[in-house]
């Protein structure tokens, strides 16, 4: 009715949002359940998605006695276009992540889809699929493929041609911008006319026309997609296919932390799709799930997976009855810490002779911990609290906090005695390269990290003179693995132990898939250096491909910790003043549930006269959701942040 007044709950698309799932404001547009607004919210407006619509007149005397005055929302986005399942597993997504609708909404879609949500509105070919009351379960729905990346991409060939002789469509998801357009290549070799790439770097008109075809090709389509851009309207989708399901890069680097696979599969499973994961190696809870029959395979997971060359693990740690001289200068130190013969040898051969190699270390900079020589004190940050990073600009070194980024000359002395006999240890990309061009000079070496190449375009640049070089070394951190898609003579990690010192459960679980990712892309052979032992289930997973024991070696270390997939970790973390946290905690943690609650960390000092203090839940997987904790964690004020499975345990 033209002129009506209209009460609206939305859930806003907002980050940083810690009030009411939902808001209320007053219109006379004509809008419906599903429809995409913008909204005025503080001092900014907001996109949000229309929950309820009501008459003003049904709800006069509610809003009579509200505590807040309703604001009026003006503008109309677009009318509902967001498929029903995909809200529904939105919804889902939420209660596990403990966080409102709208936060996990905003995360979940891609800004120009957002911008564009009017011209897909109108170019729909059908209606957004409803979605079942529950989501289907059973073996044969979702499924693993643990497979080499040529032979995945074989797979996903023959897959794409069954299901478009059915008349179906697929949605192939990738967790990078660079996976997902090597996978588009892969299958535009075969099916050029009816693949489609979808990601945020493609210009906005690139992007606009990419999607308007996906919604009016009458062909079933093949669209290979960033998470961003899992919800894109077609009907008649049948398979969704997650590449590379166990890469961190499927966590969104925000809080909430939503986990893109696995809303895609709850996505896939209320849309009633057959869901395929497919990585090498699986994830453990995948591995698990497939153990206890909760998902099937769509070959045979084998216990051992071959690769193109070898892995040799190689220890660093000195024999005491070695009889080689002491390195007397700087640099015969340097190659004693971060070289082994072995590896030192194989760089000669390809400095010799031609070729390319990959040194992967973990940390950027020159080294990731100083020590006082005198007390064992480290050097942290006084912001923050963090370990200090050494790096180096010319000729002057300074410390880098790379959690708050605050700088410190690295002339400083130690503050616990005072003491000036510091020593930097541990391995980071600067220092092996600095040591490289000292040990090779005619060789070209270079380096991607967040502070050589800080955006695409420079690692881009980087990665091309690369391959046009011979003999050339590329040092990297986990930044580089997605950007190497051609093979190298010689692949090596430099420091394996320097993965496994970070603070998180899942931190052997990473360092096996950045062992075997530089495998695949290795003709010659992969060295892994370490100091630690190396008769372990790991080191044999790396050197040989079994993973079956280091599967089960986890599963068992997981289930005796409580940790995923056999509990949820919960961490709450307390900021502002050091009072403040007090009265937090002394509030807070007589409401925590004792079944559950495992401990608290100590005060971390933040900038100025700020901190923050983390608490632990441990919450059984079978009891998660948790309904009755999570409505008294909504309770919580906005000084306190939750987080579900946090990757790691302190940062």
């Amino acid at each position: 009715m033209v002129g009506a007044m209209w009460v609206v709950e939305v859930v806003p698309l907002a980050r940083g949002l810690h009030t009411a799932e939902s808001l209320t404001y007053f219109t006379t547009l004509e809008v419906a359940p599903g429809d995409i607004v913008r909204v005025p919210l503080r001092k900014r407006t907001v996109y949000a998605l229309v929950n309820e619509v009501r008459p003003l007149a049904e709800a006069k005397a509610e809003l009579r006695h509200a505590p807040y005055t309703l604001r009026r929302l003006t503008a109309k986005t677009s009318q509902r276009w967001l498929p029903e399942p995909f809200l529904s597993a939105l919804r889902e997504e939420a209660r596990f992540l403990a966080a409102p609708l709208g936060v996990v909404l905003r995360l979940a879609l891609a800004q120009p889809l957002l911008e564009l949500a009017p011209a897909i509105a109108t170019h729909l070919t059908a209606s957004p699929s409803p979605a079942p009351s529950s989501p289907l379960h059973g073996a044969d729905q979702v499924l693993l493929l643990q497979e080499h990346a040529d032979p995945r991409l074989q797979e996903y060939h023959t897959l794409v041609r069954e299901v478009f002789a059915s008349h179906q469509s697929v949605t192939l998801l990738c967790p990078t911008i660079e996976e997902a357009e090597r996978v588009f290549a892969a299958l535009t070799r075969h099916t050029p006319t009816h693949t489609f790439l979808l990601h945020s770097s493609q210009p906005k008109r690139r992007l606009r026309d990419t999607l308007l075809r996906v919604l009016q090709e009458p062909h079933p389509v093949a669209v290979v997609a960033t998470p961003s851009f899992l919800p894109i309207p077609r009907a008649d989708i049948g398979l969704l296919i997650i590449e590379g399901e166990s890469s961190p890069a499927y966590i969104a680097p925000a809080r909430p932390h939503l986990h893109f696979a696995r809303l895609a599969e709850r996505y896939g499973l209320f849309a009633g799709w057959r869901v395929i994961r497919a990585d090498v190696p699986l994830s453990v809870e995948s591995y698990h799930r497939w153990l206890t029959h909760n998902v099937g395979s769509l070959r045979t997971i084998t216990a051992r997976i071959s690769f193109p060359a070898p892995a040799e693990v190689v220890s660093l740690r000195r024999n005491p009855t070695d009889a080689t001289p002491q390195p007397k200068t700087a640099l015969q130190k340097e190659r004693t810490v971060l070289l082994s013969p072995r590896l030192e040898e194989e760089l000669r051969r390809l400095t010799t002779s031609g070729g390319r190699a990959v040194l992967f270390a973990a940390r950027r900079g020159l080294a990731p911990l100083t020590v006082c020589d005198d007390c064992g004190a480290s050097i942290q940050c006084g912001a923050c609290g963090a370990t200090l990073v050494t790096h180096r600009e010319g000729t002057r070194s300074f410390f880098l906090c790379h959690a708050c980024g605050a700088i410190r000359p690295a002339t400083e002395a130690c503050s616990s005695c005072g003491s000036w006999r510091l020593s930097s240890l541990g391995v980071a990309t600067a220092r092996v390269a600095r040591l490289l061009s000292a040990l090779f000079p005619e060789t070209m070496v270079a380096v991607i990290d967040s502070d050589h190449t800080p955006n695409r375009d420079d690692a881009y640049r980087v990665l091309e003179r690369f391959y046009e070089t011979s003999p050339a070394i590329l040092v990297g951190t986990q930044k580089l693995l997605p950007l190497l898609q051609k093979p190298v003579h010689l692949s090596a990690i430099v420091s394996f132990d320097t993965i496994l010192s970070l603070p998180s459960w899942n931190a052997e679980e990473r360092a096996l898939r950045i062992g075997l990712a530089l495998r695949e892309r290795t003709k010659r052979v992969t060295i892994v250096q370490t100091r630690l032992p190396t008769d372990t289930p790991l080191f044999q997973a790396l050197a040989d491909g079994f993973l079956r024991p280091w599967y089960r070696h986890t599963l068992e270390l997981r289930e005796r910790l409580g940790y995923p997939p056999f509990a949820v970790l919960v961490r709450l973390t307390l900021t502002g003043s050091r009072q403040r946290i007090q009265q937090t905690a002394a509030s807070l943690e007589p409401h925590l549930p004792s079944a559950y609650f495992t401990g608290r960390s100590r005060l971390f000092p933040l900038r100025g006269s700020r901190a923050l203090q983390h608490f632990y839940l441990r919450v059984p997987s079978n009891e998660w959701p948790n309904e009755t904790l999570a409505q008294f964690l909504a309770t919580l004020p906005p000084s306190v942040t939750v987080e579900v499975n946090p990757s790691s345990i302190l940062a």
